[in-house]
């Protein structure tokens, strides 16, 4: 029975509904193709160009030929992430693959690292044990190793045996370089590579750890066909003895990548190569290749004793178990990875309150977040069964408790608002209607600030995440108070309203009653007026003294009257005032023969 199975079936493993969450896509296959031949390479990718420190071009001899282990080359690997001893921010990649297949040209072109490599020509610079470099620009550590033999005896075969320990047991990545030629002509050598490879993984890891197996399919014409190459590899690893019944998916995530001759098709090599380096470098691709799941890191400071008793274990053939501070490194970086997902998540719904509206389905949508987080942080460490396994869990499950209980407070404070509303406009229609009927204006403000305060705790109540401890007191008291200052501030606003019309209809009764004084004297005024006009005066006769009195006193009284009139124009209607004191002084102003 084989091992390999089609790869473009998706993956049944444990870590299924981890991979699509990680992916961000229901559907995540596990066959990632390059693109057609002429196609252009994912113009959306934008990697960030980054200044490169010339070190970081440096290659280091990690174990040699003699299979010595370098404490020196580890300590300036580590030294060349540049991060504080307690961080985990950075990636492993490696290569394996046969002698002189292009492993270190590929990594070069892929990564910018300078390792030994064959020229154009053909002439070979074969690697010799583990070379390490820092990949350029970014925070990931490439390991390149000599090529395989695929000789089943000797020193040799012990040594390769070895490195591919080493390889699969520090790597979130490995890459398989081979033939499209190998593949066809079922190249023993790649068989007996590839039956390594998994009968180490499983002796190193069992089922614990999931690792990416990216098999880059090297000097592919474009016009071929993928699908039988991928079937080719499907059927020649034999299973080994006890897991006739397993597949490789239940101990790797497999993707591949076709790549063109470097030689004979340069441009699309290059196209081919950008795009693979995308997904190593963007994080928003659907194809990212540095997930959680696969990670087999170490804090920063801690990598370099790591590297060297992973080497002695590899060395000595004994059994593995990874250390107290991987487990936690793996617990704490997993965490950060879920919080920020569901940071992500929640961002949808601060949108909606930042606005002052309610979230109308708030409870499942931030329980839809808790539960992915949960989810992310299980499918990674919870195979490993340790020990901090639910301390770590129960201080991610607080951290989002803690982060959501501020949007639900602001979720009430918005509730509290429109009710707040609500109340305010039923209670001013109320007064509007029976202002005057006191005790049937009672009874409705009672039922309405009953009905209002039902409809608050229903909202505010399927507002709660469940299992969260969160109450409603403290806003159930804050609605009460706000919706009695309510009450409290409408009544005062129409009781002045009521004042303000009573005052105008006093002073439009006192404005009333002077205009009648007024014309009164305006009347009397005139028939005076028209009285001395009927006698016969002669031109040498001087006016009565009784007139001009009159008319002086007569001038006087509609002057006092004037004068009270312009000291109410601020409280009465300025237009029929002004107009009706501009005909009084018209009329009380003294005519040409008077003067």
């Amino acid at each position: 029975m084989t091992i390999l199975k089609d790869a473009e079936v998706q993956h049944e493993h444990a870590d299924a509904m981890t991979e699509s969450i990680f992916t961000d896509e229901a559907d995540d296959t596990t066959v990632a193709e390059s693109t057609d031949v002429g196609g252009q390479a994912n113009a959306e990718v934008k990697e960030v160009e980054q200044e490169v420190d010339p070190a970081d071009l440096e290659y280091r001899q990690l174990i040699d030929t003699d299979q010595v282990f370098s404490k020196e080359a580890s300590e300036q690997a580590g030294a060349s992430l540049r991060l504080k001893d307690e961080d985990d921010g950075y990636n492993t990649v490696a290569v394996f693959g046969l002698h002189d297949s292009g492993k270190s040209t590929l990594l070069n072109e892929l990564y910018g690292t300078e390792f030994p490599a064959g020229n154009e020509c053909g002439e070979p610079n074969a690697t010799e044990g583990i070379l390490v470099s820092k990949a350029p620009g970014n925070s990931a550590l490439i390991f390149d190793a000599g090529g395989s033999d695929g000789r089943e005896d000797g020193d040799s075969q012990v040594f390769e045996k070895r490195k591919a320990t080493f390889m699969i047991a520090v790597a979130s990545v490995l890459i398989i370089n081979i033939s499209e030629n190998m593949i066809k002509t079922r190249n023993r050598d790649i068989i007996q590579l590839l039956e390594m490879v998994f009968k180490t993984h499983l002796q190193f890891f069992a089922k614990q750890q999931m690792t990416h197996l990216l098999f880059v399919i090297r000097d592919h014409y474009p016009s071929a066909p993928k699908e039988p190459l991928q079937k080719k590899l499907s059927t020649d690893m034999e299973t080994p003895e006890g897991l006739e019944n397993c597949t490789i998916s239940n101990f790797f995530d497999c993707s591949f990548a076709f790549m063109s001759h470097i030689q004979y098709a340069k441009d699309d090599f290059g196209r081919e190569v950008t795009q693979l380096r995308s997904r190593f470098t963007n994080k928003n691709s659907e194809d990212y290749i540095f997930l959680p799941s696969y990670w087999k890191l170490v804090p920063a400071g801690s990598l370099p004793s790591h590297l060297e008793s992973i080497w002695s274990i590899a060395a000595g053939e004994v059994k593995w178990e990874q250390p107290e501070e991987h487990f936690e490194s793996l617990h704490n970086m997993t965490s950060a990875y879920a919080f920020d997902r569901f940071l992500r998540g929640i961002k949808p719904v601060q949108d909606v309150l930042s606005t002052g509206a309610a979230e109308e389905n708030f409870a499942p949508a931030i329980k839809k977040q808790c539960d992915m987080a949960t989810t992310v942080f299980d499918g990674v460490v919870k195979k490993y069964e340790c020990d901090i396994y639910e301390a770590k869990r129960k201080e991610l499950v607080t951290r989002c408790h803690d982060t959501l209980r501020e949007l639900f407070r602001k979720q009430l404070t918005n509730i509290t608002k429109k009710t707040v509303r609500r109340f305010s406009n039923r209670v001013r229609k109320y007064l509007e209607v029976y202002s005057s009927n006191e005790e049937k204006l009672r009874e409705l403000m009672a039922a309405a600030r009953k009905t209002i305060t039902a409809r608050f705790e229903k909202d505010a109540r399927a507002s709660i995440l469940e299992g969260s401890g969160w109450t409603l007191e403290d806003k159930r008291e804050q609605l009460e108070r706000d919706m009695m200052e309510i009450v409290t501030q409408l009544r005062i606003e129409r009781a002045l309203q009521q004042q303000e019309i009573v005052t105008q209809q006093r002073i439009k009764e006192a404005v009333e009653q002077q205009k009648r004084e007024l014309e009164a004297i305006i009347n009397q005024q005139r028939e005076e007026m028209d009285r001395v006009r009927g006698r016969d005066y002669s031109a040498n006769t001087e006016s009565p003294p009784g007139l001009q009195v009159e008319s002086f006193a007569t001038q006087d009284q509609i002057k006092e009257i004037l004068s009270q009139l312009r000291e109410m124009r601020g409280s009465l209607d300025a237009v029929s005032v002004s107009s009706f004191v501009r005909d009084l002084e018209v009329s009380a102003a003294p005519t040409d023969e008077e003067a």
